[in-house]
């Protein structure tokens, strides 16, 4: 990815009912619901104790932004936000970037992460020209696994006792999408 393709503002998209659309400071109260689940969080490595902390991932969000380091979208209905994905270590030299998402639990099972993370990669391979996509789940996040398996991500190993969360080291399954592959299924349609 050259970084001259790297948006000047984040961009929004509908997808199917709902839409994808930059983050913002007013967002903070409807992130602070889900990522102060912990059901919601337990896979992740950001679990909000305070709503003051979630205003400044957002501001954090923000300048990694600005400086080309990554892309935060929410998810929102009626301009609500009810989940998050992003592109995190861009990386232009290489054309590589790292997704990550999260989903209020009153809306696990819709479809609406697939079509989220879906939308995120088209856009990742259409307009930002990445060849690789990469994404990391705990093992034992079969949602998470779910999602990226629909989407066209392919399974490339396990890394081993990786992450270490509430005193035990978890497995973690390395996923990737390439433009490759992403072009051949486009071709089969």
């Amino acid at each position: 990815m050259k970084t001259d393709r790297f948006p000047s503002k984040v961009p929004s998209f509908p997808i199917g009912s709902y839409n994808l659309r930059g983050i913002k400071p007013e967002d903070a109260c409807s992130l602070y619901h889900f990522m102060s689940d912990k059901e919601v969080t337990q896979f992740t490595s950001l679990h909000a104790k305070t709503l003051e902390e979630v205003q400044s991932w957002i501001e954090l969000m923000m300048e990694q932004f600005v400086k080309k380091q990554s892309i935060y979208w929410v998810i929102t209905q009626d301009n609500r936000a009810i989940g998050r994905c992003h592109y995190i270590y861009l990386n232009s030299i290489h054309s590589r970037a790292e997704i990550g998402y999260y989903l209020a639990k009153e809306y696990w099972g819709c479809g609406i992460m697939t079509n989220a993370v879906t939308a995120i990669v088209e856009y990742g391979f259409e307009h930002l020209k990445l060849n690789r996509i990469e994404a990391r789940s705990i093992s034992s996040n079969y949602g998470s696994t779910r999602v990226l398996e629909k989407v066209g991500f392919s399974k490339e190993g396990t890394l081993r006792q990786h992450t270490f969360r509430a005193g035990e080291f978890f497995d973690v399954e390395m996923f990737s999408f390439l433009n490759a592959d992403w072009q051949q299924s486009r071709n089969s349609l």
